[in-house]
């Protein structure tokens, strides 16, 4: 189910990343090209070279200055910072789609096709009364002749039939899910 909602993703980011470097490396260079055609390079002043003397300017530059005259070490420190990052997020814990910690589940319930949905909301009615007796069970929300509306990212819900009922059965905890599911199945 993951790769349902990442696969859009994907190609969102592809198409994004993919204009913006096209626009990038050929509009942004013609436009500049256009609004400075008429432009005359004017000489540096003193005044102007006053604004690069700060410390934090000095400092990029000498840093700058030392990776353009050790390029092979430059490069080699570039790839084992990529390496250790590629180390780093392989002890990182993946999950796109975090588990689900609400109490909750759901009781697809089918009557054989045909069945007036009357007939389906009298047995819904039984039904809703066992299992708001069974301990554990804090509310109950039926529907009937249909799924319910799309209340998370994963849940699809059922097409309209008569004959069909789906009971969403929320408990008091986790552990109540697993013994409740073993009671009603």
């Amino acid at each position: 189910m993951i790769g349902e909602f990442a696969q859009t993703l994907f190609y969102v980011l592809l198409i994004s990343l993919s204009v913006s470097w096209i626009t990038a490396v050929t509009l942004t260079p013609f436009f500049f090209d256009m609004f400075f055609a008429g432009v005359e390079k004017q000489e540096t002043s003193a005044e102007a070279d006053g604004l690069y003397q700060g410390m934090l300017f000095r400092v990029y530059k000498t840093l700058l200055g030392w990776c353009l005259h050790h390029r092979v070490t430059t490069i080699g420190l570039a790839l084992v910072c990529l390496a250790g990052g590629g180390l780093a997020f392989s002890h990182t814990k993946q999950n796109f789609i975090p588990a689900s910690t609400t109490p909750m589940f759901l009781i697809d319930c089918w009557l054989p096709e045909g069945t007036d949905i009357r007939a389906t909301e009298e047995m819904t009615k039984v039904i809703d009364e066992e299992l708001l007796a069974l301990d554990g069970v804090v509310q109950l929300t039926t529907v009937i002749g249909g799924g319910a509306p799309r209340f998370f990212l994963s849940y699809n819900p059922e097409d309209a039939y008569a004959s069909y009922v789906q009971f969403i059965v929320s408990a008091q905890s986790l552990e109540d899910v697993e013994r409740l599911l073993l009671e009603v199945t």
